[in-house]
C-alpha cells in the first residue's frame, strides 16, 4: 500500500500565468544582413591592387562615378535653363 500514488488534495491554485502577448507589429523573420568590414586583410588589399580583376573592378568604380558626375552636370545644366528661361536676356541694351 505504500508505493500506491494518492490523488493530491492540495486545491489547484486560481493565480495563472497570462499567455504570453501576441506582436503589435508583423514579425519579420529576416534577420538583418551583418554589414561588410570596411577593413580588410593586408592580402586582401594587395590582392585588390594587384590582379587583373581588382584593376577591373577599380576601372569599373571610376567609370561609374564618371558617370554619376556627368549626369549630375547635365541635370545641374539643365536644372539652370529651366531657371534661366523665365528672365529675359538683355544684354545688348547697355
Amino acid at each position: 500500500m505504500r508505493n500506491i500514488k494518492r490523488p493530491s488534495t492540495a486545491p489547484t491554485s486560481a493565480v495563472k500565468r497570462p499567455p504570453a502577448p501576441k506582436p503589435l507589429f508583423p514579425v519579420d523573420s529576416a534577420a538583418p544582413k551583418v554589414p561588410v568590414p570596411s577593413l580588410a586583410s593586408p592580402v586582401s588589399l594587395l590582392y585588390e591592387q594587384f590582379s587583373r580583376a581588382g584593376k577591373e573592378r577599380q576601372k569599373m568604380r571610376d567609370i561609374e562615378a564618371a558617370e554619376t558626375a556627368q549626369k549630375a552636370a547635365q541635370k545641374a545644366a539643365q536644372d539652370r535653363r529651366r531657371y534661366n528661361r523665365n528672365f529675359k536676356d538683355n544684354r545688348g541694351y547697355e
